[in-house]
């Protein structure tokens, strides 16, 4: 969370409206909070540039509150709003038309809609306030930290996904009661990481002991308690608090988010247009350089897309693309199955043993798990990339055919310490020994 001005993002159908129904609900809004004097208005209505989902989804990770106009039912307003409540973002749903659209009131849990902006103005001040009335965090060292909501929210999901549930509310409804229990303790400066692991585990014992809620949200609560049990058997909450603040915000996720919310809008758009969205007639490419570009935006998470695999796309004359790009989605699954296997701490499939398990779905490529030396010793350095400061030399391939480059490909990548693979060359067959 800031710890200044407290971020809030103003969420709220965009494209198909007039310009008074963009903007005017968030004039006000901003302007019954105090304008820029009090808060930090993010306001994707007045941002020059054309509307980029990857800008609005680091927006909603910068925000402490989301408010969700729902004026009129959005898919990317949804998405918005699902993104939020698995960062643990508080989110203000004003639904002023009475939509009372049960899926988002499933996704926010205990945060009710409210019916105006009236409504939303003082539910913020409210989340404002108890934001600031959360003690901060003193640590086993004597240390303290300011109390992230993010930074819990990231040890409470850590702690479902160990237990395979995926479902937002559980994750929500510990939250809101974690926060709820913390803020009246506003007479104690601190609290230390042993409270708030009992705060939490109360939370889970009250969520399984409550015969008003459905019989699978209190078996999930039970998985998730004895899932934080076993964790904490290897590591503390300190440590839980230490890993959460320096790691890195969660790529995987937050991508797998923005490919979902384009393909929504983009389904949303030809259902406007009357066609129907034939996803696999896309793979008719052009040519390669198009195939890799494809693949690339699928699988941002997974593929790193080097320049020279670029460039090497660009000047393939392989007349078969669609068989490309097929196999760089191959590339693309066994990635996300990498990064999967280490995120979870299974153990990871090896590149050789995955494409063996699926040779089927191949169509005619091969895998290679490296170069010759004779190779490497002269022609190396057109296997070699730097990403991110680290030079890799690429040995690993997949690759079809053997004759002239309208007929032949390879495909050259690297692992990534995540799982994931870099991608350096996508295009003709580079030098060796036989050319």
């Amino acid at each position: 969370m800031s710890e200044l001005k407290p971020c809030i993002y103003l969420a709220g159908p965009i494209s198909g409206c007039n310009e008074k129904q963009r903007t005017l609900w968030r004039k006000r809004l901003a302007a019954a909070l105090g304008g820029s004097s009090n808060v930090d208005i993010e306001d994707p209505s007045t941002w020059d540039a054309k509307w980029d989902p990857a800008r609005e989804i680091k927006a909603l990770n910068r925000a402490d509150i989301v408010v969700a106009n729902m004026w009129r039912e959005s898919i990317g307003t949804t998405i918005g709003i699902v993104h939020a409540r698995h960062r643990g973002i508080p989110v203000v749903l004003i639904d002023p038309n009475h939509l009372e659209n049960q899926v988002i009131q499933g996704i926010l849990g205990p945060e009710k809609p409210v019916a105006d902006e009236k409504a939303a103005i003082e539910r913020i001040r409210q989340l404002i306030a108890s934001r600031n009335a959360v003690p901060s965090v003193r640590k086993k060292d004597g240390s303290t930290v300011p109390f992230r909501r993010q930074t819990l929210t990231k040890s409470i999901r850590t702690a479902c996904s160990a237990a395979g549930i995926e479902d937002p509310i559980i994750p929500s409804l510990i939250m809101h009661g974690t926060i709820r229990h913390l803020t009246g303790q506003m007479g104690n400066k601190h609290v230390t990481t042993a409270q708030i692991k009992e705060v939490i585990h109360a939370q889970l014992q009250n969520l399984e002991q409550d015969t008003m809620m459905q019989k699978e949200l209190r078996d999930s609560a039970a998985a998730v308690r004895e899932a934080w049990a076993k964790r904490e058997n290897h590591k503390t909450l300190d440590e839980l608090f230490d890993t959460a603040v320096k790691e890195k915000d969660d790529a995987e996720r937050d991508n797998e988010n923005l490919r979902a919310r384009n393909d929504a809008l983009e389904a949303k758009l030809r259902e406007r247009e009357g066609r129907p969205l034939q996803r696999e007639s896309r793979t008719k490419w052009r040519n390669v350089a198009a195939a890799l570009t494809e693949a690339g935006r699928r699988y941002p998470d997974a593929l790193t897309i080097h320049s020279k695999a670029n460039r090497s796309a660009t000047e393939s004359p392989f007349q078969a693309p669609a068989k490309a790009f097929t196999v760089l989605c191959l590339l693309g699954d066994c990635a996300r199955e990498r990064i999967a296997a280490k995120q979870t701490n299974s153990r990871m499939p090896g590149t050789k043993e995955w494409f063996t398990r699926n040779k089927d779905k191949l169509g005619g490529f091969r895998y290679a798990a490296r170069e010759s030396k004779e190779t490497l010793a002269k022609w190396g350095s057109e296997r070699e990339v730097t990403a991110d400061g680290t030079k890799y030399r690429m040995e690993q391939h997949l690759g079809l055919g053997n004759g002239g480059p309208d007929g032949t490909i390879r495909i050259y990548f690297h692992p990534r310490p995540d799982g994931g693979f870099i991608v350096g060359h996508c295009g003709r067959h580079p030098t060796n020994t036989k050319s």
